[in-house]
């Protein structure tokens, strides 16, 4: 375990590969942003209109992302 500069224990965490995905959800529209692979920048992917129904825009959301 190595030490910061006040000697407090830091601990390494490996970070697994792969992008994070950002939903921004709201009654009339969802934004989704996609990250780099490095994870450090995020840009704009997609804006899907909300549903009347719950249920109806989860599936448009599902849908969308499992194509990506």
């Amino acid at each position: 375990m190595t030490q910061d500069t006040q000697g407090i224990p830091l601990i390494k965490i490996k970070q697994k590969p792969g992008r994070i995905v950002s939903i921004d959800y709201g009654m009339a529209r969802i934004g989704i942003a996609l990250s780099d692979e490095q994870k450090i920048l995020a840009t704009s992917l997609a804006t899907l209109s909300s549903e009347r129904k719950a249920e109806a825009t989860a599936e448009k959301l599902l849908n969308f992302l499992s194509k990506h």
